[in-house]
Protein backbone atom coordinates (compact mmCIF):
# COMPACT_ATOMS: atom_id res chain seq x y z
CA UNK A 1 0.00 0.00 0.00
CA UNK A 2 1.43 3.39 -0.95
CA UNK A 3 2.23 5.80 1.86
CA UNK A 4 0.06 8.49 0.25
CA UNK A 5 -3.03 6.30 0.61
CA UNK A 6 -2.55 5.60 4.31
CA UNK A 7 -3.68 9.04 5.63
CA UNK A 8 -6.82 8.99 3.47
CA UNK A 9 -7.72 5.45 4.53
CA UNK A 10 -7.08 6.31 8.16
CA UNK A 11 -9.41 9.28 7.86
CA UNK A 12 -12.18 7.10 6.42
CA UNK A 13 -11.82 4.60 9.26
CA UNK A 14 -11.82 7.38 11.83
CA UNK A 15 -14.95 9.01 10.46
CA UNK A 16 -16.74 5.68 10.37
CA UNK A 17 -15.87 5.11 14.03
CA UNK A 18 -16.37 8.50 15.62
CA UNK A 19 -18.85 10.33 13.37
CA UNK A 20 -21.92 8.07 13.35
CA UNK A 21 -24.64 8.83 10.82
CA UNK A 22 -27.17 9.95 13.40
CA UNK A 23 -29.88 12.52 12.83
CA UNK A 24 -29.82 12.60 9.06
CA UNK A 25 -27.72 14.97 6.98
CA UNK A 26 -30.19 15.98 4.31
CA UNK A 27 -30.03 19.57 5.57
CA UNK A 28 -26.78 20.13 3.69
CA UNK A 29 -24.47 19.98 6.70
CA UNK A 30 -20.98 18.65 5.89
CA UNK A 31 -19.44 17.36 9.11
CA UNK A 32 -16.09 16.71 7.40
CA UNK A 33 -15.69 20.25 6.06
CA UNK A 34 -12.46 22.12 6.94
CA UNK A 35 -12.40 25.35 8.91
CA UNK A 36 -13.73 27.46 6.03
CA UNK A 37 -13.34 30.94 4.60
CA UNK A 38 -13.12 34.29 6.37
CA UNK A 39 -16.45 36.12 6.47
CA UNK A 40 -17.66 39.51 7.66
CA UNK A 41 -18.63 37.84 10.97
CA UNK A 42 -15.16 36.40 11.62
CA UNK A 43 -13.39 37.59 14.76
CA UNK A 44 -9.76 37.26 15.92
CA UNK A 45 -7.71 37.44 19.10
CA UNK A 46 -4.20 38.75 18.49
CA UNK A 47 -1.20 39.46 20.72
CA UNK A 48 0.30 42.76 19.50
CA UNK A 49 3.30 44.83 20.53
CA UNK A 50 2.36 48.49 20.89
CA UNK A 51 4.54 51.48 19.96
CA UNK A 52 5.60 51.82 23.60
CA UNK A 53 6.84 48.23 23.65
CA UNK A 54 4.04 46.81 25.80
CA UNK A 55 2.03 43.76 24.78
CA UNK A 56 -1.74 43.84 24.42
CA UNK A 57 -4.44 41.31 23.56
CA UNK A 58 -6.56 42.78 20.75
CA UNK A 59 -9.89 41.59 19.38
CA UNK A 60 -10.17 41.93 15.60
CA UNK A 61 -13.43 42.39 13.68
CA UNK A 62 -14.63 43.54 10.26
CA UNK A 63 -17.08 46.14 9.03
CA UNK A 64 -17.39 48.35 5.94
CA UNK A 65 -16.97 52.07 5.26
CA UNK A 66 -17.48 54.04 2.06
CA UNK A 67 -14.87 56.74 1.38
CA UNK A 68 -14.79 58.76 -1.84
CA UNK A 69 -17.15 56.34 -3.57
CA UNK A 70 -15.07 53.25 -2.68
CA UNK A 71 -16.40 50.72 -0.18
CA UNK A 72 -13.57 49.59 2.08
CA UNK A 73 -13.52 46.70 4.50
CA UNK A 74 -12.24 47.92 7.87
CA UNK A 75 -10.16 45.51 9.96
CA UNK A 76 -10.65 46.88 13.48
CA UNK A 77 -8.34 45.90 16.37
CA UNK A 78 -9.49 46.81 19.88
CA UNK A 79 -7.98 46.36 23.33
CA UNK A 80 -8.80 47.70 26.78
CA UNK A 81 -6.31 50.54 26.21
CA UNK A 82 -6.28 51.51 22.53
CA UNK A 83 -7.47 50.52 19.08
CA UNK A 84 -6.40 50.60 15.44
CA UNK A 85 -7.90 49.95 12.04
CA UNK A 86 -6.75 49.06 8.52
CA UNK A 87 -8.84 49.82 5.43
CA UNK A 88 -8.71 47.73 2.25
CA UNK A 89 -10.93 46.78 -0.69
CA UNK A 90 -12.33 44.46 -1.94
CA UNK A 91 -13.49 41.74 0.40
CA UNK A 92 -12.38 39.00 0.51
CA UNK A 93 -8.78 39.93 -0.26
CA UNK A 94 -8.42 37.29 -2.97
CA UNK A 95 -11.20 38.80 -5.11
CA UNK A 96 -10.51 40.66 -8.38
CA UNK A 97 -7.33 38.68 -9.11
CA UNK A 98 -5.79 39.68 -5.81
CA UNK A 99 -5.47 43.40 -6.55
CA UNK A 100 -6.20 45.26 -3.31
CA UNK A 101 -6.73 48.98 -2.77
CA UNK A 102 -5.15 50.18 0.47
CA UNK A 103 -7.28 52.74 2.31
CA UNK A 104 -5.13 53.64 5.30
CA UNK A 105 -4.19 52.85 8.90
CA UNK A 106 -5.42 54.72 11.95
CA UNK A 107 -4.47 54.28 15.60
CA UNK A 108 -6.01 55.84 18.70
CA UNK A 109 -2.49 56.63 19.98
CA UNK A 110 -2.03 59.16 17.18
CA UNK A 111 -0.79 57.06 14.25
CA UNK A 112 -2.20 57.89 10.80
CA UNK A 113 -1.13 56.54 7.40
CA UNK A 114 -3.36 57.49 4.47
CA UNK A 115 -2.62 57.24 0.73
CA UNK A 116 -2.94 60.36 -1.40
CA UNK A 117 -4.91 58.89 -4.29
CA UNK A 118 -5.44 55.15 -4.89
CA UNK A 119 -2.65 52.82 -3.73
CA UNK A 120 -3.14 49.36 -5.22
CA UNK A 121 -1.25 46.22 -4.21
CA UNK A 122 -1.14 42.91 -6.05
CA UNK A 123 -1.23 40.38 -3.21
CA UNK A 124 -0.90 37.39 -5.59
CA UNK A 125 2.20 38.19 -7.65
CA UNK A 126 4.57 35.53 -8.96
CA UNK A 127 6.38 33.79 -6.12
CA UNK A 128 9.91 35.05 -5.55
CA UNK A 129 9.64 38.04 -7.90
CA UNK A 130 10.12 41.47 -6.25
CA UNK A 131 7.29 43.92 -6.98
CA UNK A 132 7.68 47.70 -6.75
CA UNK A 133 5.32 49.67 -4.54
CA UNK A 134 5.45 53.46 -4.75
CA UNK A 135 3.05 56.21 -3.83
CA UNK A 136 2.36 59.32 -1.80
CA UNK A 137 1.18 59.07 1.80
CA UNK A 138 0.05 61.35 4.58
CA UNK A 139 1.74 60.17 7.79
CA UNK A 140 1.51 61.14 11.44
CA UNK A 141 3.10 59.35 14.42
CA UNK A 142 3.69 60.46 18.02
CA UNK A 143 4.89 63.06 18.97
CA UNK A 144 3.79 64.74 15.72
CA UNK A 145 0.72 66.97 15.98
CA UNK A 146 -0.16 67.11 12.27
CA UNK A 147 0.38 64.76 9.31
CA UNK A 148 3.08 65.35 6.70
CA UNK A 149 3.09 64.22 3.08
CA UNK A 150 5.82 61.74 2.19
CA UNK A 151 6.92 59.53 -0.69
CA UNK A 152 6.84 55.74 -0.32
CA UNK A 153 9.51 53.74 -2.14
CA UNK A 154 9.35 50.00 -1.45
CA UNK A 155 9.50 46.52 -2.94
CA UNK A 156 7.73 43.43 -1.68
CA UNK A 157 7.98 39.75 -2.51
CA UNK A 158 5.61 36.83 -2.10
CA UNK A 159 8.23 34.49 -0.65
CA UNK A 160 6.02 31.40 -0.46
CA UNK A 161 2.39 30.33 -0.78
CA UNK A 162 2.91 27.39 1.61
CA UNK A 163 4.96 28.79 4.48
CA UNK A 164 4.79 27.92 8.19
CA UNK A 165 4.49 30.68 10.78
CA UNK A 166 5.15 30.56 14.51
CA UNK A 167 2.21 31.86 16.54
CA UNK A 168 0.52 31.50 19.90
CA UNK A 169 -1.60 28.80 18.22
CA UNK A 170 1.55 26.85 17.43
CA UNK A 171 3.15 26.46 14.02
CA UNK A 172 0.53 27.40 11.39
CA UNK A 173 1.04 25.82 7.98
CA UNK A 174 -0.29 26.88 4.58
CA UNK A 175 0.50 30.60 4.96
CA UNK A 176 1.45 33.13 2.32
CA UNK A 177 4.70 34.75 3.44
CA UNK A 178 5.38 38.31 2.28
CA UNK A 179 8.66 40.17 2.74
CA UNK A 180 8.92 43.91 2.09
CA UNK A 181 11.64 46.53 2.37
CA UNK A 182 11.24 50.24 1.83
CA UNK A 183 11.43 53.76 3.15
CA UNK A 184 9.50 57.00 3.31
CA UNK A 185 11.03 60.39 2.62
CA UNK A 186 9.83 63.94 3.12
CA UNK A 187 10.20 66.94 5.40
CA UNK A 188 8.91 66.89 8.95
CA UNK A 189 9.37 63.16 9.56
CA UNK A 190 10.53 61.97 12.99
CA UNK A 191 14.06 60.54 13.12
CA UNK A 192 12.69 57.01 13.61
CA UNK A 193 11.23 57.11 10.09
CA UNK A 194 13.28 59.56 8.04
CA UNK A 195 15.82 57.78 5.83
CA UNK A 196 15.38 54.49 7.67
CA UNK A 197 15.01 51.28 5.72
CA UNK A 198 12.00 49.37 7.12
CA UNK A 199 11.68 45.60 6.84
CA UNK A 200 8.24 44.03 7.11
CA UNK A 201 7.44 40.32 7.32
CA UNK A 202 3.83 39.13 7.07
CA UNK A 203 2.34 35.63 7.21
CA UNK A 204 -1.28 35.41 6.04
CA UNK A 205 -3.47 32.31 6.02
CA UNK A 206 -6.43 32.27 3.58
CA UNK A 207 -8.76 30.78 6.23
CA UNK A 208 -7.31 32.12 9.49
CA UNK A 209 -6.24 35.61 8.38
CA UNK A 210 -3.11 37.41 9.62
CA UNK A 211 -1.08 34.85 11.57
CA UNK A 212 2.09 36.84 12.25
CA UNK A 213 3.80 40.10 11.34
CA UNK A 214 7.14 41.69 12.22
CA UNK A 215 8.45 45.26 11.83
CA UNK A 216 11.65 45.10 13.89
CA UNK A 217 12.98 48.60 13.18
CA UNK A 218 9.99 50.06 15.03
CA UNK A 219 9.81 47.23 17.57
CA UNK A 220 6.39 46.17 16.32
CA UNK A 221 4.98 42.69 15.86
CA UNK A 222 2.03 40.45 16.53
CA UNK A 223 0.68 36.93 16.25
CA UNK A 224 -2.65 35.09 16.23
CA UNK A 225 -4.05 33.58 19.45
CA UNK A 226 -7.45 32.46 18.19
CA UNK A 227 -10.36 33.06 15.83
CA UNK A 228 -14.09 32.48 15.83
CA UNK A 229 -17.19 33.08 13.74
CA UNK A 230 -20.72 33.32 15.13
CA UNK A 231 -22.53 33.42 11.77
CA UNK A 232 -24.79 36.21 10.52
CA UNK A 233 -27.60 35.88 13.09
CA UNK A 234 -30.19 35.22 10.37
CA UNK A 235 -31.75 32.12 8.87
CA UNK A 236 -33.19 28.91 10.25
CA UNK A 237 -29.88 27.08 10.69
CA UNK A 238 -26.61 28.48 12.03
CA UNK A 239 -23.01 27.32 12.03
CA UNK A 240 -20.70 28.74 14.69
CA UNK A 241 -16.99 27.89 14.98
CA UNK A 242 -13.97 28.69 17.10
CA UNK A 243 -10.26 27.92 17.24
CA UNK A 244 -8.07 28.87 20.16
CA UNK A 245 -5.44 27.99 22.72
CA UNK A 246 -5.90 26.50 26.18
CA UNK A 247 -3.01 27.63 28.38
CA UNK A 248 -2.24 29.33 31.68
CA UNK A 249 -3.68 32.66 30.50
CA UNK A 250 -6.79 31.01 29.03
CA UNK A 251 -7.52 27.69 30.81
CA UNK A 252 -11.02 27.25 29.34
CA UNK A 253 -12.22 27.02 25.73
CA UNK A 254 -15.97 27.34 25.08
CA UNK A 255 -18.12 27.53 21.97
CA UNK A 256 -21.77 28.23 22.87
CA UNK A 257 -24.84 28.90 20.74
CA UNK A 258 -26.01 31.41 23.36
CA UNK A 259 -23.28 33.81 22.27
CA UNK A 260 -24.78 34.47 18.83
CA UNK A 261 -27.88 36.34 20.03
CA UNK A 262 -27.35 36.33 23.79
CA UNK A 263 -30.44 34.12 23.94
CA UNK A 264 -31.51 30.53 24.45
CA UNK A 265 -32.77 30.13 20.89
CA UNK A 266 -31.39 26.71 19.88
CA UNK A 267 -34.19 24.22 19.18
CA UNK A 268 -33.95 21.40 21.73
CA UNK A 269 -36.09 19.15 19.50
CA UNK A 270 -33.67 19.31 16.55
CA UNK A 271 -30.28 17.63 16.48
CA UNK A 272 -27.25 19.84 17.02
CA UNK A 273 -24.08 18.61 15.37
CA UNK A 274 -21.03 19.36 17.53
CA UNK A 275 -17.47 18.65 16.38
CA UNK A 276 -14.30 19.11 18.45
CA UNK A 277 -10.66 18.60 17.45
CA UNK A 278 -7.70 18.82 19.84
CA UNK A 279 -3.95 19.00 19.16
CA UNK A 280 -0.97 19.79 21.36
CA UNK A 281 0.61 23.17 20.48
CA UNK A 282 4.23 22.06 20.90
CA UNK A 283 5.55 20.49 17.71
CA UNK A 284 7.22 17.45 19.32
CA UNK A 285 4.34 16.81 21.69
CA UNK A 286 1.87 17.15 18.80
CA UNK A 287 3.60 14.18 17.17
CA UNK A 288 4.30 11.96 20.18
CA UNK A 289 2.25 13.23 23.13
CA UNK A 290 -0.51 11.35 24.95
CA UNK A 291 -4.23 11.86 24.60
CA UNK A 292 -5.41 14.96 26.51
CA UNK A 293 -7.91 13.53 28.93
CA UNK A 294 -9.57 13.55 32.32
CA UNK A 295 -8.78 14.58 35.04
CA UNK A 296 -6.17 17.04 33.69
CA UNK A 297 -8.40 17.93 30.71
CA UNK A 298 -12.20 17.97 30.96
CA UNK A 299 -14.19 17.82 27.69
CA UNK A 300 -17.92 18.44 27.49
CA UNK A 301 -20.58 18.44 24.77
CA UNK A 302 -23.68 19.74 26.47
CA UNK A 303 -26.65 22.00 27.04
CA UNK A 304 -27.51 24.40 29.85
CA UNK A 305 -28.26 21.64 32.38
CA UNK A 306 -26.95 18.43 30.82
CA UNK A 307 -24.27 16.81 28.70
CA UNK A 308 -23.98 14.14 26.01
CA UNK A 309 -21.60 11.17 26.28
CA UNK A 310 -18.76 11.45 23.76
CA UNK A 311 -15.59 9.61 22.82
CA UNK A 312 -12.45 11.34 21.58
CA UNK A 313 -10.72 9.23 18.93
CA UNK A 314 -7.09 9.60 17.86
CA UNK A 315 -6.58 10.52 14.20
CA UNK A 316 -3.51 11.01 12.00
CA UNK A 317 -5.36 13.68 10.00
CA UNK A 318 -7.09 16.95 10.83
CA UNK A 319 -10.62 17.72 9.69
CA UNK A 320 -10.42 21.46 10.35
CA UNK A 321 -6.80 22.07 9.30
CA UNK A 322 -6.02 19.82 6.29
CA UNK A 323 -2.96 21.93 5.42
CA UNK A 324 -1.29 20.28 8.44
CA UNK A 325 -1.84 16.73 7.22
CA UNK A 326 1.38 14.94 6.44
CA UNK A 327 3.30 16.67 9.27
CA UNK A 328 3.03 13.63 11.57
CA UNK A 329 0.71 15.29 14.10
CA UNK A 330 -1.83 13.38 16.18
CA UNK A 331 -5.35 14.75 16.66
CA UNK A 332 -8.17 13.76 18.96
CA UNK A 333 -11.60 14.22 17.45
CA UNK A 334 -15.08 13.93 18.97
CA UNK A 335 -18.50 14.33 17.37
CA UNK A 336 -21.98 14.50 18.89
CA UNK A 337 -25.19 14.56 16.85
CA UNK A 338 -27.96 14.86 19.43
CA UNK A 339 -31.05 16.76 20.53
CA UNK A 340 -32.23 17.50 24.08
CA UNK A 341 -35.92 16.68 23.75
CA UNK A 342 -36.20 15.59 27.40
CA UNK A 343 -34.72 18.77 28.81
CA UNK A 344 -37.43 20.50 30.90
CA UNK A 345 -38.70 23.97 30.16
CA UNK A 346 -39.26 25.80 26.90
CA UNK A 347 -38.05 24.63 23.48
CA UNK A 348 -35.24 27.22 23.45
CA UNK A 349 -31.93 26.08 24.93
CA UNK A 350 -28.20 26.45 24.25
CA UNK A 351 -25.71 23.86 23.02
CA UNK A 352 -22.02 24.11 23.83
CA UNK A 353 -18.63 22.48 23.42
CA UNK A 354 -16.13 23.18 26.19
CA UNK A 355 -12.63 22.12 27.16
CA UNK A 356 -11.07 22.99 30.51
CA UNK A 357 -7.54 22.14 31.58
CA UNK A 358 -5.46 22.15 34.74
CA UNK A 359 -2.73 24.26 33.19
CA UNK A 360 -0.36 23.63 36.12
CA UNK A 361 0.17 20.13 34.74
CA UNK A 362 -1.13 20.42 31.17
CA UNK A 363 0.95 21.97 28.35
CA UNK A 364 -0.83 24.28 25.89
CA UNK A 365 -3.53 22.68 23.75
CA UNK A 366 -5.17 23.92 20.55
CA UNK A 367 -8.91 23.38 20.32
CA UNK A 368 -11.07 23.80 17.22
CA UNK A 369 -14.85 23.34 17.34
CA UNK A 370 -17.97 23.78 15.24
CA UNK A 371 -21.68 23.60 16.12
CA UNK A 372 -24.44 23.38 13.52
CA UNK A 373 -27.95 23.78 14.92
CA UNK A 374 -31.50 24.90 14.22
CA UNK A 375 -32.63 28.21 15.64
CA UNK A 376 -36.13 28.86 16.85
CA UNK A 377 -38.01 31.53 14.86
Amino acid sequence: MSRSIIPSLSAVLLLAAVLPACGGGGDGYDRNAPWGAISMTTRWETDLIRLDGTHGIFTGSLDQQTIGGTTFTRYLLESDRNDADILFAPFPLEADDGVVTFGGIHNSDGVLIEPVGPLTIDILPDVGVPTALTGTLNIMTPPMTAPVTVTLDATYTLVSTDASATSSMGLVHGCRHYSAIGSVSGTGLPAALGGVSLNVQIWYHPSLGFVRYELPELGLGGDLRGTWDLDDAAGEFATIRKAGIIDASNPTFTLDTYDLHGAFDADKNSHAKMLLELRWVDEDRARTGPEPGYPAVNIEFGTVIGYFPATMVESPVSIFHPEENGQGYKYWIGFVDEAARNEPGSDGIAYHVSVGADTDITPPLRATARIYYRRLP
